[in-house]
C-alpha cells in the first residue's frame, strides 16, 4: 500500500510568525521599441476599438490587481514570470495591489504610453513569510473512471466532479453514484483507508436506441422527431434516440405528410418505412427535338418533356417555327400519369428571286436551290440566308422573310468592286495603300477593283508593317495586325518626378491616421523617374520567362504573388538586359510621386479624393487585380498608386524622426519591408497616400506587386 497522503488543515492557530514587506515599488520602466507584441503578434482593443499599449510587469508573484484611473485596463493575462496588462493609449497611472505585499497607489508613467507600443516595468518587493502551527488529518486518493467520461460524480449525494474524477479525501465510509445523460445510473458504497487507494472503472448502460428511418416510393422526405425539424432526410439514421414512445413525421413537397409513433428500447435498432401517398400528377410531352414544348404558356423546352405538376387543369402547346402551334387542354389528378403527343401542322407559301446580271447560283440557307430567275415554292414560312454567287462578281447575302398567304420578291444586284477593312492594335497607325496615304486605322477602302494591293501600317515608336491583300468583287476583307514597338517589350514607360520638398506622413487631409504614421516630417528630394504603371504579367514574363501571378491570362494586370526578394531577383536581370539602372522607389520616393511631386493638390488618395475614381479597392475589383492604367491618374500622369496591388518599397521598416531629410533611404536594418498604396483586397483607408503596411521581404501574397524608378 501506498503511504497515506498529508494534508495540512489549519483548523486551529496555535501559534504563528508572519513577516511582510512594508510595500510595493518599481524599480525600473523601460520602452521596448522592437517589441511588436502588442502591434501585430497579440493585439487588443480597448472598450472604444482603440489598439491599447501593453505592460509588461515582471514579478515572480501571483495575486496582483491593476486599477488604471478614468482609462481603466483593458485586459490583465499572466505569463510565466511576468504578467502582461493591457491598458488604454493616453494612460497616466496604475495602482498595483496586492494582499500581503502592500499597494502601489497612483503611479505615473514617465514616458507617454502610446498605441501599439510595449514597455517593461519591473517590480521590487519584500518576501512573506507565514509559519502556522497546524493538526493531522489522515488522507487516501479516490480515482474513479466511467465509459462513456463525462458522468456526474455524487459522494453522500453531493456533487462533487465529473469523471474521470482525482480527489483525495479524509478516512471513512462514501456512498457513490455516477449519472449521466442517456445512460442508466450506477451507484455503490467503498470504505476510504489511508494507504488504501480506492478505484473505480465503471461501464454505464445505454439508456437510448436507433432509428432507421426510410421512405417510399422516394428518398429525400424531411424528417421530424416529435415536433421538431432534425435537418434529415431519409433515408437516414437517427442515433442516441432516448428510450420510450417517440413521433416520426415525414413531410416531402410532392406527397402527403405521414407520421408514425415508435417506441425506442435501449441498444435496440428499429427499423421504420413510411409509404408516402402522392399529391401530384406527371406529364409527358412527346414533341420533335426541334419543338418548343409550352404548359399555361410557360416554355419548358425543345423535344419531349416530363414534369411533375400538382392536380388541376393545364393547357398544353407545342410551337415549331414555320408551322401551326398544336395545342390541347388537359386536367391532371392526384397519383395519374398522363402521356400527350401534339404535332404542329406546316405553313407553305413561295420565294421569287431575280438578280442583275442573270443565271446566279441561288444558295438558301447555304444549300444550292438553283439559278436566278427562279420562283421557290412550297418553303416554310419565316427567315431564310439568301446567298446570290456568279464568277466574275462579288457575292451577295440577305435575310428575307418568307410570309403566309403571298409569293416575295427579292431582285439583287451584283457587285463588281470589293473592301478592304484595316484595323490595328494600337490603333492610329497612318494606312498607305499601293504607296498611297489613306488615313489612320480603323480604316476601310472601299470601292476597289478586283485584284490584289500592297498596303503599309505605320506608327511611332512601332515598327512598320508591309503585307498585301486581294479583293474579291463584292466582297469585304478583314486586315487585323497587331504591331511590334521598336522599344524592348519588357522596358516600363518611365514619368519624370522633378525633385522638391514634401511633408511625409499624416498630415491634416488624411484620416483613420496609424501612429507610425507619425510623426510628419520635411522630406527633400532629387529629380527621379518613376514607372507609370506598376510591373505587368508580360513585363516579368518577358524578363524571368515565366509568371507567378494567382490572376494569371491578363498580360496587362499587374504581376502578384512576388515578395521583396523576388522583385529585387527581376531587377537584377531587367538591368543586366538593359544596361540601366532600375531599383525600387524608396519609401519617400514612393509617397512624394504618389502625392503629385510639385505638382500636389493634397490629394486623400494618388490623384483625387474620390477613392472609386482613382484605384481599385474591395469595394469595385470583384475580388481581382485589373488591368493597368484604367483608373484616373495622379497629378503626374501616373497610375494605379492607390490600389490594385499593393507595392514594395525599397526601405527596411522604422519610425519616423520629425528632423527634416534629404533622400532618406530609411534603417540600415530591419526585420520587415514596407509595401505602399492599398490593393484590390483591402478598404478604402489602407488605399491613402500615407498609411505604411509592412512585411518580411520573403512574404508574397496574391496582392504583392511593385513598380520602378530610374535615377
Amino acid at each position: 500500500m501506498q503511504t497515506a497522503r498529508l494534508i495540512l488543515i489549519a483548523l486551529t492557530f496555535l501559534s504563528a510568525s508572519v513577516a511582510l514587506a512594508q510595500g510595493l515599488a518599481v524599480e525600473a520602466f523601460t520602452p521596448l521599441p522592437n517589441d511588436m507584441t502588442a502591434r501585430t503578434l497579440a493585439p487588443e482593443r480597448d472598450a472604444n476599438g482603440g489598439l491599447t499599449a501593453l505592460i509588461k510587469v515582471v514579478t515572480a508573484e501571483s495575486g496582483f490587481e491593476f486599477e488604471g484611473g478614468s482609462l481603466g485596463i483593458a485586459k490583465v493575462e499572466p505569463k510565466t514570470a511576468e504578467i502582461w496588462v493591457y491598458v488604454p493609449a493616453g494612460a497616466r497611472t496604475i495602482t498595483i495591489k496586492h494582499p500581503q505585499l502592500g499597494i502601489l497607489r497612483n503611479y505615473a508613467y514617465p514616458v507617454a504610453i502610446e498605441a501599439g507600443n510595449v514597455y517593461e516595468m519591473k517590480l521590487v518587493h519584500g518576501e512573506l513569510d507565514v509559519k502556522i502551527k497546524e493538526r493531522i488529518i489522515l488522507t487516501e486518493f479516490v480515482m474513479i473512471d466511467s465509459e462513456p467520461a463525462g458522468a456526474d460524480v455524487y459522494l453522500n449525494n453531493a456533487l462533487v466532479g465529473k469523471t474521470p474524477f482525482r480527489v483525495e479525501q479524509p478516512e471513512g465510509r462514501y456512498e457513490w453514484r455516477l449519472e449521466r445523460e442517456l445512460y442508466l445510473p450506477e451507484a455503490g458504497v467503498f470504505e476510504l483507508k489511508a494507504g488504501d487507494r480506492q478505484r473505480l472503472n465503471i461501464t454505464l448502460k445505454p439508456n437510448y436506441g436507433t432509428i432507421e428511418v426510410n421512405s417510399t416510393p422516394e428518398n429525400g422526405a424531411s424528417i421530424s422527431l416529435n415536433g421538431i425539424k432534425l435537418g434529415k432526410t431519409t433515408p437516414a439514421v437517427l442515433d442516441e434516440i432516448p428510450t420510450g414512445e417517440h413521433n416520426i413525421t415525414l413531410t416531402h413537397p410532392w406527397y402527403e405528410t405521414q407520421s408514425q409513433k415508435v417506441v425506442v428500447s435501449a441498444g435496440v435498432r428499429e427499423q421504420l418505412t413510411l409509404s408516402l401517398q402522392p399529391n401530384f400528377a406527371e406529364l409527358t410531352v412527346t414533341a420533335s427535338p426541334d419543338e418548343e414544348v409550352y404548359i399555361n404558356d410557360t416554355q419548358k423546352g425543345k423535344g419531349t418533356h416530363t414534369e411533375r405538376f400538382p392536380p388541376g387543369v393545364y393547357r398544353i402547346e407545342v410551337r415549331k417555327a414555320g408551322h401551326t402551334p398544336a395545342s390541347r387542354q388537359l386536367t391532371l389528378e392526384r397519383g395519374k400519369n398522363e402521356q400527350v403527343q401534339l404535332t404542329p401542322e406546316p405553313i407553305l407559301s413561295n420565294l421569287k428571286v431575280l438578280s442583275t446580271p442573270e443565271d446566279a447560283d441561288i444558295y438558301l440557307n447555304g444549300k444550292l436551290v438553283g439559278t436566278t430567275p427562279q420562283i421557290l415554292r412550297d418553303l416554310l414560312v419565316g427567315d431564310y440566308e439568301l446567298e446570290l454567287r456568279k464568277a466574275g462578281y462579288g457575292s451577295t447575302k440577305q435575310t428575307v422573310t418568307v410570309k403566309e398567304g403571298q409569293t416575295v420578291e427579292v431582285n439583287l444586284t451584283l457587285a463588281s468592286t470589293g473592301s478592304i477593312a484595316f484595323t490595328s492594335e494600337p490603333s492610329g497607325a497612318d494606312l498607305y495603300i499601293n504607296g498611297t496615304y489613306k488615313g489612320r486605322t480603323p480604316y476601310t477602302a472601299s470601292d476597289l477593283p478586283a485584284g490584289s494591293y500592297t498596303y503599309e501600317l505605320r506608327k511611332e515608336g512601332y515598327e512598320t508593317l508591309s503585307a498585301s491583300a486581294v479583293v474579291d468583287a463584292g466582297k469585304t476583307a478583314q486586315i487585323y495586325k497587331l504591331l511590334s514597338s521598336s522599344r524592348k517589350a519588357f522596358e516600363p514607360e518611365m514619368v519624370t518626378v522633378e525633385g522638391g520638398t514634401f511633408t511625409m506622413g499624416c498630415t491634416s487631409e488624411q484620416s483613420d491616421c496609424e501612429n507610425d504614421e507619425k510623426p510628419t516630417h520635411r522630406v527633400t528630394l532629387s529629380s527621379f523617374q518613376m514607372g507609370k504603371y506598376e510591373v505587368t504579367q508580360a513585363q516579368w514574363r518577358a524578363v524571368m520567362g515565366s509568371n507567378p501571378s494567382h490572376f494569371s491570362g491578363c498580360d496587362d494586370c499587374p504581376v502578384e504573388n512576388v515578395s521583396w526578394n523576388d522583385a529585387q531577383a527581376y531587377i537584377t536581370k531587367l538591368n543586366q538586359q538593359t544596361g540601366k539602372k532600375y531599383r525600387l522607389p524608396t519609401e519617400a520616393e514612393w509617397e512624394y510621386a504618389a502625392r503629385g511631386g510639385n505638382k500636389s493638390k493634397g490629394y486623400k488618395y494618388a490623384g483625387g479624393n474620390d477613392i472609386g475614381s482613382v484605384a481599385w479597392y474591395s469595394s469595385n475589383s470583384s475580388s481581382k487585380t485589373r488591368a493597368v492604367g484604367q483608373k484616373q491618374a495622379n497629378e503626374l500622369g501616373i497610375y494605379d498608386m492607390s490600389g490594385n496591388v499593393w507595392e514594395w518599397c525599397e526601405d527596411w521598416y522604422g519610425d519616423y524622426s520629425s528632423s527634416a531629410q534629404t533622400n532618406p533611404k530609411g534603417p540600415q536594418n530591419g526585420s520587415y519591408r514596407v509595401l505602399r498604396g492599398g490593393s484590390w483586397y483591402y478598404d478604402a483607408r489602407y488605399c491613402r497616400v500615407s498609411y505604411r503596411f509592412i512585411i518580411s521581404p520573403d512574404g508574397r501574397s496574391i496582392s504583392y506587386g511593385f513598380r520602378l524608378v530610374l535615377p
